[in-house]
């Protein structure tokens, strides 16, 4: 049930190893039955240490070396975790009718009421009916 990274996005071969032998990343997809709340990995990277890369803000290191060869650069797989999110929808807040309808001459209507009514928006979510 693993299925293993062969290549690269650009099309290189994504052995993360410089010595004679191979290796790959392997990974594995979440079952349906996840809740949409649970944390998973999301994002991936690999750091070549002596290249002075350093994982970016919010990954974790996994403080193993993928280089299995004497000589060549230490090679380390860095993975985000963020929570499961189901398909959603999300909307922008805006005004679709106000009162008065014009401006007073004294008290405009303020260009943030949106905002302050529904800072984040409003989304839709749609959870998997197997999700627990």
């Amino acid at each position: 049930d693993a299925e293993v990274v062969k290549e690269s996005v650009g099309g290189n071969v994504a052995n993360v190893n410089n010595s004679t032998s191979q290796t790959f990343i392997t990974y594995r997809r979440g079952v349906p039955t996840m809740p949409c709340n649970a944390l998973v990995v999301t994002d991936i990277c690999v750091v070549i240490a002596s290249k002075g890369e350093s994982p970016p803000h919010a990954f974790c290191c996994i403080n193993k070396n993928l280089n299995k060869g004497i000589v060549g650069s230490d090679v380390f797989l860095c993975y985000k975790k963020s929570m499961n999110r189901a398909k959603l929808l999300t909307y922008k807040p805006a005004v679709l009718s106000r009162y008065p309808m014009v401006d007073l001459p004294n008290f405009p209507f303020p260009n943030s009421v949106p905002l302050f009514c529904l800072p984040m928006g409003a989304t839709l979510e749609l959870w998997p009916v197997e999700a627990t």
